[in-house]
């Protein structure tokens, strides 16, 4: 894992530039998330939200991955790891997207000295899915998660597929909406 005090920060490039930036704001997602867990939050809300977006958009510009945002997802998995699984769905998602991004024909390749880190933290992931089975998912939840194992596991095509489904598709010619297959089921207060 790079170092969030290694001077090849600064050599690597996210979506603004060279990523000197980036371990400060890693930084500050991490106080920002420790804040609201301290004050009984669980969701990206306030200054850890706008922290979050500020990463997100740095590392992981409409789905594309960077040489920095190779860097940043074994200290992601990391903080993955030591949360609840809403937070932990947030950041793996996050996670999903950069691998997804890796397999566009035009995504810069892992850097060789990264490559090791970027790998041992994407083999972590099916694991940080499989240890918050056992918990309660809401649907946001249990679709992020879904999708971030598909991708984790091979399956990039298949996992953004989930992550973006839509509960429903509009007509292109009457724009009338409907609900997509499943989407229209009933489900009780148990979930079946």
């Amino acid at each position: 894992m790079l170092d969030l005090d290694d001077p090849r920060w600064a050599e690597l490039e996210h979506a603004y530039g060279p990523a000197g930036d980036l371990p400060a704001l890693l930084r500050r997602v991490q106080v920002e998330l420790s804040r609201e867990m301290d004050a009984g939050e669980d969701e990206l809300e306030g200054a850890l939200a706008s922290a979050w977006f500020e990463l997100a958009s740095a590392i992981c510009p409409m789905g594309e991955a960077t040489p920095a945002s190779y860097a940043a997802i074994p200290h992601l998995v990391a903080l993955a790891a030591a949360h609840d699984v809403e937070i932990r769905a947030q950041v793996l998602l996050l996670v999903a997207r950069v691998e997804a991004g890796r397999h566009r024909p035009d995504a810069p390749a892992v850097p060789d000295d990264l490559e090791p880190a970027y790998r041992a933290s994407l083999s972590r992931v099916p694991h940080l899915v499989a240890a918050r089975a056992g918990d309660d998912w809401d649907p946001t939840t249990a679709q992020a998660l879904a999708g971030t194992l598909l991708v984790a596991k091979g399956h990039p095509r298949l996992g953004m597929a989930v992550i973006e489904l839509a509960e429903e598709v509009e007509c292109p010619n009457c724009e009338t909406a409907f609900p997509l297959p499943g989407w229209d089921l009933a489900a009780g207060e148990d979930g079946f």
